[in-house]
């Protein structure tokens, strides 16, 4: 039996920081989260895990320890990132999920409490970005919670986060962009059918490319260029290189100031002339800028070795062939 099981019961520890809600003791909650993670390392699937689990969230404690965060200090912040982390594919007696279990945090996130990601959201600003933005990642490596912070998100539009990928201060934006890089990438059997069932997601994600932060576009564009090229995507990359708006949009980014937006971008144009079955507004936009599209190209550089080089050659030899 170790010390602290000795010292301390973990409901007990519960029971305090519950009690100190309201009137903080800042010191003590601090302590007592920090008791709570030494707690979840050491301890293995008993009786008294599974009674802990079940109180945690029958008390509410998620939504309890995000509303605390933003009044503790930084290394107290880590430590209850890391007490969330412990019921990430944990089971309620606290083994390892298997496939088909329910996990209690999927139900608290999903069904019980969801305006905690509401809550989670609005906090991706100032020093709370880098807790609730890593608390949010988190969420979205379960399945279940991505496919709701997805559909929460489309409902209004993406407008929460993409506000914060877009905003000056850093450690926010890219806070934002690592959660919107999950959860595009994370699950991506849900991702193909998000955007399927929701054709107007790509344009609202197209909105980003126009950012005013360079980090964002360049991010936006990069990811852009992934989810095109993903086998499972193959509606949604239809889909866009059907719209010759979205060609347009791409050849803009080709003059770019920054050689990296110019090569991002080049990944994603290579899609459009690659397409077999262009439609005439895109043929007569390649053919109207052909010559120059060829000249830009041949004094292109490109990185990535030879595999690059033979993928810029075939664009060239494409578009010659218009």
């Amino acid at each position: 039996m170790s010390m602290f099981k000795k010292k301390i019961n973990p409901l007990d520890v519960l029971t305090q920081i519950f009690d100190q809600a309201d009137t903080i003791n800042k010191q003590d909650v601090e302590k007592n989260i920090q008791l709570l993670r030494t707690y979840l390392a050491t301890v293995v699937p008993s009786q008294e895990l599974t009674d802990f689990i079940i109180k945690f969230f029958q008390m509410n404690f998620p939504l309890i320890f995000i509303k605390l965060l933003p009044q503790i200090s930084f290394e107290s912040r880590k430590d209850l990132c890391a007490v969330f982390g412990y019921f990430i594919h944990r089971t309620g007696s606290g083994d390892i999920s298997k496939d088909n279990d329910k996990l209690p945090l999927t139900e608290y996130v999903t069904k019980t409490h969801p305006e905690v990601v509401k809550y989670l959201l609005d906090g991706l600003q100032g020093e709370t970005a880098l807790s609730y933005g890593q608390l949010l990642q988190s969420f979205a490596k379960i399945t279940e919670i991505a496919d709701f912070m997805l559909k929460l998100l489309h409902t209004e539009h993406f407008e929460r986060l993409f506000t914060a990928m877009n905003s000056k201060e850093f450690e926010v934006s890219s806070e934002a962009c690592v959660l919107f890089k999950e959860l595009l990438t994370k699950h991506q059997e849900l991702v193909s059918k998000f955007m399927n069932t929701n054709p107007d997601f790509l344009q609202m994600f197209l909105t980003l490319l126009s950012s005013p932060n360079y980090a964002t576009r360049r991010f936006s564009l990069h990811q852009l260029g992934d989810l095109l090229l993903s086998k499972q995507n193959f509606e949604t990359m239809h889909r866009f290189v059907k719209s010759d708006i979205n060609l347009k949009l791409i050849m803009q980014l080709l003059k770019d100031q920054s050689q990296a937006i110019r090569l991002e971008a080049f990944h994603v144009f290579k899609i459009f002339v690659a397409c077999p079955d262009k439609p005439e507004a895109t043929k007569k936009i390649l053919l109207k800028n052909k010559d120059k599209l060829i000249e830009f190209l041949e004094a292109f550089q490109v990185e990535g070795g030879q595999q690059a080089e033979d993928e810029k050659q075939f664009v060239i030899d494409e578009l010659k062939r218009l």
